[in-house]
């Protein structure tokens, strides 16, 4: 609208005056005009209503303070409520022609004139009032750039620097970020397209860096976890995965721009340790050579040097060494000290018996060593216990043998495990 443009006013259908366009603002906020007149320019097919003219007034989603009357205090320091000073302050907030700037000077003139320091004495209704604000723009769970900076201009015209404006927006745009992170990662796209939400999403909130780093790890490892648990394959306590299925967890990891190795270690190791143990108990069995003699159709499939040992019950003699002597008491008892002996007694130790050579065929176990050499069936094996350096073996007669090693008890478990089953099959 040309600013300098004739406007026809007119009220209760008589035209009684006629002003320039750029003056009608003024004169409304001073009550020659009303919001309830009408006007005309040259060129409109009907009148309007004045009120258009008006200045715009925002809305703000906390209410204009309802100002009290001033205390004794506030007489003795010469000063107005401190809700006369906020009232204002509202009423500048409102009607700022850049959302939420208010000028030092107006704080000034505010304290001029009510004697009221409007950034210290209502320090929690300027809180509350930020708050609100916070919840307001979050209220549709879309914060957009201009909300962005119309919350960081309100904190600007509060006098609050970075950490005092997280200290009060934190809680509210954690839980923004992390419904945020659940529904991005709902969606039913691709991960790359996740990712690139995520992203965009924390480069939105206002918060820490490094505390939008941890939520996303954690919501990324959710994630990842629940593709591995709907992958993985449980027998009892054993985990496998099938190397299709691991390929693809790793290849969502990798979308969504994470190293599996470095950022989700433990879950790494489960991966490589559930394919293991799907290959070894699933997989095609890979011959071992040997250079022991075997039957025309038995195939060594595991074969290490390890130590054979038993539980075995030993006896131990318990005694003390010591300078020996005796002496009297004070009562006429003799106290007899030094060496000594008791009983014996009885106890399960584990005990080396050999070193030598174990192998897992596929009927049965075998042990060359340099004192001892057997073999079974491994129709005879009941159980089979893993350890980190050793697997036990648990047959239906004679006593349980334990073969230990360096490390690899999981992998010589399973295949003996697996061994077993097929025999007994």
């Amino acid at each position: 609208m040309p600013t300098d443009a004739p406007v026809h006013l007119a009220r209760e259908g008589v035209e009684f005056a006629t002003s320039a366009a750029s003056e009608v603002p003024a004169r409304l906020a001073a009550g020659e005009f009303r919001p309830t007149d009408y006007y005309w320019l040259p060129g409109m097919a009907a009148w309007r209503l004045l009120a258009e003219f008006a200045p715009s007034q925002r809305r703000l989603p906390f209410p204009r303070p309802l100002i009290e009357e001033a205390g004794l205090l506030d007489g003795v320091f010469g000063r107005q409520h401190r809700t006369q000073g906020l009232a204002l302050f509202w009423d500048h907030l409102s009607a700022a022609s850049v959302a939420c700037v208010v000028d030092p000077e107006v704080l000034r003139q505010i304290e001029e004139a009510t004697g009221v320091r409007v950034l210290s004495r209502c320090e929690q209704e300027l809180a509350a009032w930020y708050q609100a604000m916070v919840a307001e723009v979050l209220s549709d769970r879309v914060f957009t750039g201009e909300e962005r900076i119309n919350l960081a201009n309100l904190a600007h015209s509060f006098g609050y620097d970075a950490a005092k404006a997280q200290e009060l927006h934190r809680a509210a745009f954690t839980f923004y970020f992390k419904d945020g992170l659940a529904t991005a990662l709902a969606r039913p796209v691709g991960p790359d397209q996740q990712a690139r939400d995520i992203a965009a999403l924390s480069e939105q909130v206002p918060l820490p860096p490094a505390e939008v780093v941890t939520m996303v790890h954690a919501a990324m490892q959710s994630r990842l976890e629940q593709a591995t648990e709907a992958a993985l394959e449980q027998e009892g306590e054993e985990e496998f995965l099938a190397p299709e299925k691991s390929r693809a967890i790793r290849a969502l990891a990798l979308a969504m721009g994470q190293d599996l190795s470095r950022d989700f270690a433990p879950l790494a190791a489960r991966l490589d340790r559930g394919e293991r143990s799907w290959r070894l108990a699933r997989g095609p069995l890979v011959p071992v050579a040997t250079e022991l003699v075997l039957g025309s159709a038995e195939v060594c499939y595991w074969s290490r040097r390890v130590d054979l040992v038993q539980n075995k019950r030993v006896t131990v003699r318990r005694s003390f060494g010591g300078l020996a002597g005796s002496s009297r008491s004070l009562f006429g008892v003799r106290i007899r000290s030094g060496s000594y002996q008791v009983q014996r007694e009885t106890e399960d130790q584990m005990v080396q018996l050999d070193s030598g050579t174990a192998l897992f065929t596929s009927s049965r176990v075998i042990f060359d060593g340099a004192l001892k050499n057997f073999n079974f069936k491994l129709g005879k094996v009941l159980d089979v216990i893993e350890f980190n350096n050793a697997v036990a073996i648990s047959r239906d007669s004679g006593p349980d043998i334990y073969f230990c090693f360096p490390d690899g008890g999981h992998e010589v478990a399973t295949i003996l495990r697996r061994l077993v089953r097929e025999a007994k099959a």
